[in-house]
């Protein structure tokens, strides 16, 4: 955050951090190879190889992502454990952990040099001490103790799909299992046998004797486990990769005549990589309407539409239903709408639009770049993405800073998706014109849900970089007479008593709230 006081772009001095940490990764891949090979030019060719690696100036300089972080601190770790520096190697451990939850992908490492004598058995301690060191800023700052130190428990069972892009056998698994039998669980019986897979091979790591001071072993044990782990572990993206991308080219240039195994490490990632970077469109994906999002589809065009019309969307209850308590509402948005100093759009201009929301802002932004276009208008379309997003746990992302979103971007016609994206990137990102927010569907019509609205308002008011910029409220609609949605039982599963409590929420607890520019 202290970053984006410099007097730089905000997504530039954020991405700086990432960047640095390239090349302290590549000064010490480049020292672990020195050491390996004996030779000091194979050492600087390997340093450069890192920093040109596609994996990594895409994750810090494309992404802004922090993997070169965490994985740098994990190269440190292995550095210092070959020479047996073990407060050193454990304090590395430590700090990368503290950035990144995948560190664990190293821990089978530490554990058997701890067992074997490679290090001290008490220096782990060194790792635990940094890594509560690291929350003390957050409290002294008045984050609570368990946001501080429980934010990686907080993101368990964050994803639904099994496999996010990883190329492992549950990107099958994932399509064969339906969203409602992955429960916790499941999830949970998954994480077990990872673990329990991964501990059959520390086993006979553990009982067979061997040289610890061959530092090649190390080095082919920690390139193992950083494969291994994130193929056996579920909800993996194809990032989390990163660290054996690392050390497989570490192991292209100390073994240079087993090249193959460098190569069958690398080849799947960015194959996949390759087929992840044709621009897509957006997947739907569960919770939020996860039996209705096809049906759904229409309609969040329709609501779009209908913002611009003033019309009810389509498949919302008939006009007498709404007479009173929807023309009340209606009303309100028109005077709102009039207002906003973004409307009305001349033909040639550009807007920028960003959602923070769910499936349900999916649905909306389907058709807005091609209803623009056709209008004359230059659009970019932002929709920071999680199925069933409520505010809760917009205001809970927010808090952490976490890297929760799918963030769907549309500069051209075509959507290009990005795994991993926090709120703040998302918003740093473009200055935009208009931001929008909403409930999660089954919760709309709830005015009890509704704690952090005033939090995510206000955290989207001092965070934007368009000073100018709007924040409208986008106002979900109720699911269709026969949906199967679990959250429709909390209405009578009555289409109009829900279509009604959510009309009477957004009038008497959403709007005389926070003074939001427009609604959707």
């Amino acid at each position: 955050a202290a970053m984006t006081y410099l007097p730089l772009p905000p997504l530039y001095a954020i991405k700086l951090v990432s960047v640095a940490a390239d090349y302290l990764l590549a000064v010490y891949v480049g020292l672990l190879v020195r050491r390996l090979s004996g030779s000091d030019v194979t050492g600087l060719t390997t340093y450069t190889a890192a920093l040109f690696l596609p994996a990594v100036f895409l994750n810090s300089a494309v992404w802004g992502q922090c993997d070169s972080i965490y994985v740098a601190f994990l190269v440190m770790c292995l550095y210092y454990l070959m020479q047996e520096r073990s407060v050193a190697s454990m304090v590395c451990f430590g700090a990368a952990f503290a950035f990144k939850l995948q560190s664990v992908f190293f821990l089978p490492v530490v554990i058997l040099a701890a067992l074997k004598g490679k290090i001290r058995w008490w220096s782990p301690a060194a790792a635990v001490l940094v890594f509560f060191a690291s929350g003390l800023p957050a409290i002294l700052a008045g984050m609570s103790f368990a946001d501080a130190y429980g934010v990686y428990i907080q993101q368990a069972g964050q994803y639904s799909e099994l496999s996010l892009n990883a190329p492992n056998f549950y990107i099958v698994l994932d399509r064969m299992v339906s969203a409602a039998a992955c429960d916790a669980g499941f999830a949970a019986s998954l994480v077990c046998f990872a673990f329990g897979a991964v501990g059959c091979t520390m086993l006979p790591l553990y009982r067979k004797r061997y040289d610890t001071g061959d530092d090649r072993l190390w080095l082919t044990m920690a390139a193992f486990f950083a494969a291994f782990m994130p193929y056996v572990l579920p909800h993996m993206h194809e990032r989390y990769w990163y660290l054996s991308d690392i050390l497989a080219l570490v192991l292209l240039f100390v073994f240079p005549k087993r090249w193959y195994m460098s190569l069958a490490v690398m080849l799947p990632l960015a194959v996949r990589r390759v087929l992840l970077s044709v621009r897509q469109r957006p997947r739907k994906a569960a919770p939020d309407g996860a039996a209705d999002a096809g049906r759904h589809l229409p309609a969040g065009a329709a609501a779009t539409a209908a913002g611009a019309r003033g019309k009810a969307p389509a498949g919302s209850p008939d006009t007498g239903h709404r007479s009173t308590e929807y023309r009340k509402l209606e009303h309100r948005r028109t005077d709102m709408n009039r207002q906003s100093p973004s409307l009305p759009l001349r033909r040639g201009d550009t807007i920028r639009i960003l959602a923070v929301g769910n499936s349900f802002s999916v649905d909306a932004m389907e058709y807005l770049f091609p209803l623009c276009r056709a209008g004359g208008m230059r659009v970019v379309l932002g929709n920071l993405y999680i199925g069933g997003c409520s505010l809760d746990t917009h205001w809970k992302n927010i808090q952490g800073c976490l890297p929760a979103y799918t963030y769907f971007k549309n500069t051209d016609g075509e959507w290009l998706s990005t795994p991993d994206v926090s709120v703040r990137q998302a918003l740093a990102e473009e200055p935009w014109d208009v931001i929008t927010m909403q409930q999660a569907s089954g919760s709309s019509g709830l005015p009890t849900t509704y704690t952090h609205l005033q939090d995510v308002y206000d955290f989207l008011q001092a965070n934007k970089t368009n000073p100018a910029a709007e924040i409208w409220w986008h106002m979900t609609w109720s699911y269709q007479q026969d949906s199967t949605h679990p959250e429709f039982a909390g209405y009578g599963r009555d289409q109009t008593a829900m279509y009604r409590a959510i009309v009477r929420t957004v009038r008497d607890t959403v709007l005389p709230a926070r003074p939001f520019s427009g609604l959707i």
